[in-house]
């Protein structure tokens, strides 16, 4: 058995959050579960482990003024999926401007509220002021 190694729990997520590479515009798969630092995704196509990513989450509702959430990402693991031809990929977030780790942090503290509410029946909090 393998050590845990993170610092924050992850939090699934119910609402459909596609995410896209941000160079070729191309679907890369669906948010499983969420923290500030990290991500995994359900992926058609199998991701190479080391690889780094500019990835784009596209938000159901605007957040702070935001529709999507950029980042870049390193793919720490990818293994092939409970349900058969999709694949699971572990990403560190490694680049991620401090307004969408805003973001990132309202969508797990709506997943935090119900599991199972979808993302815009949840209220969103304010940002932080620095």
């Amino acid at each position: 058995m393998h050590e845990e190694k993170r610092r924050h729990k992850r939090w699934r997520t119910n609402v459909f959050f596609g995410v896209y590479d941000c160079e070729t515009e191309a679907f890369v798969g669906r948010i499983s579960d969420i923290t500030t630092e990290g991500v995994m995704l359900t992926c058609e196509k199998q991701i190479e482990a080391g690889v780094r990513r500019r990835l784009r989450i596209d938000l159901p509702v605007e957040i702070y003024g935001a529709n999507t959430v950029d980042f870049e990402a390193k793919c720490l693991w990818c293994r092939p999926a409970p349900k058969e031809g999709f694949h699971q990929a572990g990403f560190k977030l490694t680049e991620v401007s401090s307004k969408n780790v805003d973001v990132i942090r309202q969508l797990v503290q709506a997943s935090q509220l119900d599991q199972a509410a979808p993302c815009p029946s949840v209220r969103f909090a304010q940002p932080a002021q620095e």
